[in-house]
């Protein structure tokens, strides 16, 4: 039976009628108080997220890029000191070769 209310009549509802989930009536509709719908603070969390990711892949990258020129001055440096090392044992050995008094004079010390 249907309820008088001033200007219009009001069907009671229907029992069998299914009601739509919570959730999805919030999905579209905004908060009582706020400008910003549910929808667009789900979107806004996943720009979010998806921000945190690139910086967390850009900062990724500048940490590789760093590691790669920190090595390759340090190998850099390893081979200079190398080819010091090499250069200065082919000297000596030179030296050696070239002064026979001195390799004599060595070959005695090292006999002591």
């Amino acid at each position: 039976m249907p309820v008088f209310n001033r200007s219009h009549i009001i069907e009671p509802e229907d029992p069998r009628q299914v009601q739509p989930p919570l959730s999805h009536a919030f999905d579209e509709v905004s908060c009582p108080g706020s400008r910003v719908s549910f929808k667009s603070k789900a979107s806004s969390s996943l720009n979010s997220a998806k921000n945190v990711l690139l910086l967390a892949q850009l900062t990724e990258k500048q940490l590789i890029e760093e590691i790669r020129l920190e090595n390759e001055h340090r190998l850099l440096k390893a081979r200079n000191e190398v080819q010091m090392a090499r250069m200065n044992f082919e000297l000596l050995e030179q030296d050696e070769v070239c002064d026979p008094v001195r390799a004599d004079v060595v070959n005695q010390s090292e006999k002591i």
